[in-house]
């Protein structure tokens, strides 16, 4: 007999989501557009921290300059965005 190779892997990656540096101050509307966060738009997450959603999964639909995100939840009759602060989403 030979001895088997068995390589394990995660099929969703958690990584840790935090607001990015800008170099543009959050008051003209240049900031706006250079917004390093609107990367993460359209981006699925999964809730952390302490707040009634820990644990629950959404997209991302749309990221302040402050750090929060607007995140619509995928749990049963969920019809408006939620606001979370990137500290505490984590990307699937």
């Amino acid at each position: 007999m030979t001895p088997l190779q068995v390589e394990f892997y995660e099929d969703e990656l958690n990584i840790h989501l935090r607001s990015a540096p800008s170099s543009v101050h959050a008051g003209g509307s240049k900031a706006v557009k250079d917004d390093p966060n609107k990367r993460l738009i359209g981006k699925r997450v999964l809730i952390s921290g302490a707040n009634p959603y820990k644990g629950a999964k959404g997209t991302i639909k749309d990221v302040l300059v402050n750090g929060e995100a607007s995140v619509m939840l995928e749990i049963f009759n969920e019809s408006f965005p939620r606001k979370f602060m990137l500290k505490n989403l984590y990307l699937v």
